[in-house]
């Protein structure tokens, strides 16, 4: 660390302001004497790849202090797409509870259409109420499949939200 620091021409103090630590420690970094924790050495690290060897020392605060507002830019924008998501999610979570109170709906729907094709007795007068029994079954049915399937993508979107956090 000391040879990287040395060919940006950057003093310890310099090192220990930009990753919020004492000059001591640096020089413990330095040293091998106490381990680099990984948000300072991210911190390090890219410092290093941006300032090119001999860099002057003035320079280093503009640096510095360019890192940290594209570091707050990446910030801003990871919370705004996490904003969007949010949003996103409650919306489908609405759509969810809409959607679990037609399914519930159908499935009360189907258990009686079942129930009358089963008191029906199976005669010609009624044949038109069995087939009209029979077409309602058939939509309840296609109107749980819709359900199943909006169910289904809401899940990927909690799960592609659980991903992001």
């Amino acid at each position: 660390m000391q040879e990287l620091r040395d060919a940006t021409g950057l003093t310890q103090q310099q090192l220990a302001d930009y990753v919020m630590e004492s000059r001591a420690t640096i020089s413990m970094f330095e040293s091998g004497l106490r381990p680099i924790p990984i948000t300072a050495m991210q911190q390090l690290t890219a410092l290093f790849l941006l300032l090119p060897p001999n860099t002057n020392a003035d320079n280093v605060p503009f640096v510095i202090n360019e890192m940290a507002v594209q570091s707050t830019a990446a910030d801003k924008a990871v919370e705004n797409y996490q904003r969007q998501c949010n949003l996103k999610l409650q919306r489908k979570l609405k759509q969810l509870k809409q959607l679990e109170n037609n399914y519930t709906q159908c499935l009360k729907l189907l258990q009686v259409l079942r129930s009358l094709a089963q008191q029906l007795p199976k005669n010609k007068n009624n044949s038109y109420q069995h087939a009209w029994i029979r077409i309602a079954e058939q939509a309840t049915l296609e109107r749980l499949d819709t359900c199943s399937l909006a169910k289904q993508q809401i899940l990927h979107l909690q799960i592609e939200q659980l991903t992001i956090h």
